[in-house]
């Protein structure tokens, strides 16, 4: 018997000791010259960046501390842990971008990871490591136990993870159920017990509103983070070309947009001027994808574009079809698709009824939003028969995207993850 409770305990201490060497072999791969691979994919796999700093233990939970338990400041180095439930999708995509994006700061005081939610539940919940706060990104990682990691304050990102059920202020106010996003009920008293949320990162300035008026005085508070362009490497489109093709961002096909479009430029006597789909716009590495999967492939595929649609997607089965879930998705889905365009120097024309949209075109003179399809048309064909327009609206593009440039957006996760930190009565 004595042997086989030493042969548990050295097998305890192996598991710890992988850990930990895992942790630190993703540090060594991400070095800050190599943000992404030639193909743009993000580089050293799920996690970009060690929780170096943290003490680790093979105690339970409740016994381990943090690198310090002082409040977060004051010098010490904030440690935070981004949790995605998936190698692929959207979730991923944000966790590990913005891992590249606070790296991008240069600035020790905040330490982040990028973590699986399975990982996760080894190393946090089993009580390897604590972080000061946990990140999670569009569904949320329970422990086994069912609490969200006890001893750390959580934060919840849904990006458009909520919109089929109601959103965030539904779910906030009740009215929504546990999903598969969420499995257990708003908490909203501010308590940082491991069962509830500090904060929630919103997508618009309406989202944040809403979510506020749900909130009310409670410690708990939602902050506007939006989503950044996915041009990591500066790439434009030249000046001066000349006019050649529309293309429609988006999953989800919409073939009346793009079919009486088409016919709309040809009765104006722009028959050379060609309306696709981004998607199928090629490039040397293939079809043009989601960004962190084909990274500069994609921004490549961009730069072929004369002007861009970012518009409403009927074929979406999650964000259309009943009239709620519309109305909520244009109050949280990000405005990637347009900033994209911009990022390149391409004029894009966004749908009015997208709230973020609108948040990133605010104050704007040259490009803007329409509200319906004979909106649309006219806004493209001032564009495509006017190049001193085209032209403004190019250098208007660039000026916008740089407030969503990944630096730009990885410093409003900077000034804005220690005051999550600082939010509810920690216990546990």
């Amino acid at each position: 018997m004595p042997s086989i409770r030493r042969l548990l305990f050295l097998l305890l201490a192996c598991i710890v000791i992988v850990a930990q060497l895992s942790l630190s072999g993703i540090a060594r791969r991400s070095g800050p010259a190599a943000l992404l691979d030639d193909d743009g994919g993000s580089v050293g796999g799920p996690g970009l960046q060690t929780s170096a700093g943290l003490t680790s233990s093979g105690a339970g939970a409740s016994d381990v501390r943090l690198a310090s338990d002082a409040p977060p400041g004051g010098g010490r180095t904030l440690q935070v842990v981004f949790v995605k439930y998936y190698q692929t999708g959207s979730s991923r995509m944000r966790v590990d971008d913005t891992n590249v994006m606070l790296r991008m700061q240069a600035d020790s005081s905040i330490n982040s990871t990028g973590i699986l939610c399975d990982e996760y539940r080894k190393v946090y919940c089993g009580g390897v490591l604590r972080a000061d706060l946990v990140v999670h990104v569009k569904i949320e990682c329970r422990c086994d136990a069912g609490h969200l990691g006890i001893g750390m304050r959580h934060v919840y990102e849904p990006v458009d993870g909520l919109i089929k059920f109601g959103g965030l202020e539904a779910f906030l106010s009740g009215k929504a159920g546990p999903n598969k996003h969420l499995t257990m009920g708003a908490c909203i008293d501010g308590r940082a017990d491991g069962r509830c949320f500090s904060a929630y990162i919103v997508a618009s300035k309406e989202m944040k509103r809403r979510a506020d008026a749900v909130l009310g005085t409670s410690p708990s508070k939602a902050f506007v983070i939006p989503h950044h362009h996915s041009n990591f490497h500066d790439r434009v489109r030249d000046a001066g070309l000349p006019p050649s093709t529309v293309a429609l961002a988006g999953k989800y096909k919409n073939n009346a947009l793009v079919k009486n479009l088409s016919s709309f430029l040809r009765q104006q006597g722009l028959r050379d001027i060609t309306v696709r789909y981004l998607r199928e716009i090629k490039c040397k590495d293939g079809a043009a994808l989601p960004p962190s999967e084909t990274g500069d492939c994609f921004a490549q595929a961009l730069k072929t574009v004369s002007v861009g649609i970012a518009w409403w997607q009927p074929g979406d089965p999650d964000k259309t079809g009943d009239p709620g879930i519309e109305r909520v998705a244009l109050v949280e889905n990000s405005a990637q698709r347009l900033l994209n365009f911009l990022a390149v120097g391409v004029p894009a024309v966004a749908f009015a009824g997208y709230e973020a949209m609108q948040d990133a075109l605010e104050g704007a003179h040259h490009l803007g939003a329409a509200a319906d399809e004979p909106s649309l048309q006219l806004r493209v064909l001032g564009l495509l028969r006017d190049p001193a327009a085209m032209d403004e609206a190019r250098r208007e593009a660039l000026e916008i995207a740089r407030r969503f440039a990944p630096g730009a957006v990885g410093g409003i996760y900077r000034a804005a993850l220690p005051e999550m930190a600082r939010l509810g009565r920690l216990a546990g």
